[in-house]
């Protein structure tokens, strides 16, 4: 598994928590704070990672001493990370082989209607054909956003490389690549954002 995710779920459940003051709590009436969930589905995990499902989340280690902190205290995250498999459908455990059906970007949708239909009991009505079909179409655009991802990352690995070892500006890079002049400007704010 990824730790950027792992690193990105902390981030965003201490906001969600952040986020709270002055809304849920004000000043330092900290015992107000309620817990958040952060719920991250990897389609394609890296390495091992596959069919697996990681909570995360705040416990004491007691150093030194009995302290005896209620649960209720400390206990205001949890980060879960589901890996599915990148193989496909296949799956042992329910939720990742139901996810994972619902995302898979190599089986045909009417395959995934019958998986769900005679594995899960879900009738195909209208209304869930409907939401599948949705959900089908999410796992499309969740691989082609990965693709896009990719490839940008991979663009501005070679401009840098060119401007590091020929001496380039990031204009002459992105024009030595072939990268399109309407395209130029938001390779050059990330390569920005990016320093």
């Amino acid at each position: 598994m990824s730790y950027a995710i792992v690193t990105r779920g902390v981030y965003y459940a201490a906001r969600l928590i952040s986020r709270q003051k002055g809304t849920v709590f004000e000043r330092s009436d900290y015992d107000k704070i309620q817990k958040v969930y952060t719920i991250w589905i990897c389609p394609s995990p890296s390495g091992d990672n596959s069919n697996s499902i990681v909570e995360y989340g705040l416990k004491p280690t007691k150093t030194i001493g009995q302290v005896n902190e209620p649960v209720e205290n400390y206990d205001k995250m949890k980060i879960i990370i589901i890996s599915l498999n990148d193989k496909g459908m296949e799956g042992d455990n329910s939720i990742i082989r139901l996810l994972s059906t619902l995302l898979s970007t190599t089986e045909s949708v009417e395959k995934r209607k019958q998986i769900l239909e005679s594995e899960f009991n879900i009738p195909m009505t209208k209304e869930i054909e409907e939401e599948v079909l949705e959900m089908c179409n999410l796992g499309m655009a969740v691989e082609l956003k990965g693709v896009k991802q990719g490839k940008e990352q991979s663009l501005l690995e070679s401009i840098r490389n060119l401007m590091k070892n020929l001496k380039l500006s990031a204009e002459q890079a992105m024009d030595a690549l072939g990268i399109p002049k309407d395209d130029q400007a938001h390779y050059a704010a990330m390569l920005g954002s990016n320093n």
